[in-house]
């Protein structure tokens, strides 16, 4: 590792990450490319809610379907003169970011969870979207090909997610209609395993 790692979570880049086939996605890949050779990190983590238009705040309408945007996990590392660019679908939401993405200390696992779940068949607006229920392991050993490791079903509504420093364990926080819940997730060896839950209340 030559510096640290950055994560981002952005609205305003969706476009050229959700659409890299457009006029539009060659645009942002340049801007993209010329803001990245003045920082010095190793690894850059960005989330896109391709269901987001910065439009959607006002008028509660999704991204019209056949724009062909997605929800995506992408890692922008430096190498000399280049990018290495790699992404992969996740989904996720922009109305919690970024608290809903992390990287592992060694930078080779994102974690990302959902705090709105994937648009339904016929969701046209934000109201549609059902609630996350899930947590994302991203293996990024292959900069240019990510891999998902695993997936662990939670709490609706997760919020926040946070890793203890050896990356073995995973503390997620659900807003439910019904309670504010702490989840502690193990994770090792690219796979997640027990998971404890507490109701916030209880712990006063």
């Amino acid at each position: 590792m030559n510096g640290p790692v950055l994560t981002a979570a952005t609205l305003a880049i969706t476009f050229s990450l959700a659409a890299p086939q457009s006029t539009q996605a060659a645009e942002g890949a340049q801007a993209a490319s010329e803001i990245l050779g003045r920082i010095s990190a190793s690894r850059i983590a960005v989330i896109s809610d391709g269901d987001f238009l910065a439009r959607t705040y006002g008028t509660a309408e999704l991204a019209p379907r056949n724009a062909g945007y997605r929800d995506l996990l992408t890692i922008m590392s430096p190498a000399g003169k280049k990018i290495v660019t790699g992404s992969i679908p996740v989904s996720n939401s922009v109305t919690s970011a970024p608290e809903i993405l992390a990287l592992s200390e060694d930078g080779q696992t994102a974690f990302v969870t959902e705090r709105l779940g994937e648009r339904p068949k016929g969701g046209n607006r934000i109201s549609d979207l059902p609630p996350g229920r899930r947590l994302f392991a991203v293996d990024l050993s292959d900069r240019a090909a990510l891999r998902l490791s695993d997936t662990v079903g939670i709490e609706a509504f997760p919020e926040a997610l946070s890793l203890s420093p050896d990356g073995e364990s995973v503390a997620v926080v659900s807003n439910t209609p019904e309670a504010s819940f702490v989840q502690i997730i193990a994770y090792r060896d690219g796979r997640f395993s027990r998971l404890a839950r507490f109701d916030l209340a209880d712990l006063g």
